[in-house]
């Protein structure tokens, strides 16, 4: 039986393959998972001209057993993704919040270990 924390890995890595197509003339995507860290980061990097990219689309951890949003730079709701996906709403904490708005929305509003 799969563990809770290798659904997440499946679950993140799934998502993470979405944003593998979305490289331009300028700049190529990465994707990073690192299941031994749990950090998993889509990136683009290249060169606009004489301007370097380098930026992180997504980032997202597993920490305590909860995938932590750490940096959400899309236009796509990830965490109604990641619930679409079978994981519970209560594993998955908005880092991108501060967490006093977190009360706010149905994820894991009382988290704050690295988020």
């Amino acid at each position: 039986m799969e563990t809770s924390v290798a659904f997440y890995q499946t679950c993140i890595k799934t998502l993470l393959k979405n944003y593998e197509g979305l490289q331009s003339e300028q700049a190529k995507t990465i994707i990073v998972a690192d299941d031994m860290g749990m950090h998993y980061l889509v990136l683009w990097v290249g060169w606009e001209g004489h301007k370097r990219i380098h930026s992180c689309a997504l980032h997202l951890d597993i920490l305590d057993e909860r995938i932590v949003i750490q940096c959400n730079d899309t236009e796509e709701l990830i965490e109604d993704t990641l619930v679409s996906m079978g994981v519970a709403p209560d594993a998955i904490v908005l880092g991108t919040l501060p967490p006093f708005l977190r009360k706010e929305t149905s994820f894991t509003p009382k988290y704050s270990v690295a988020a």
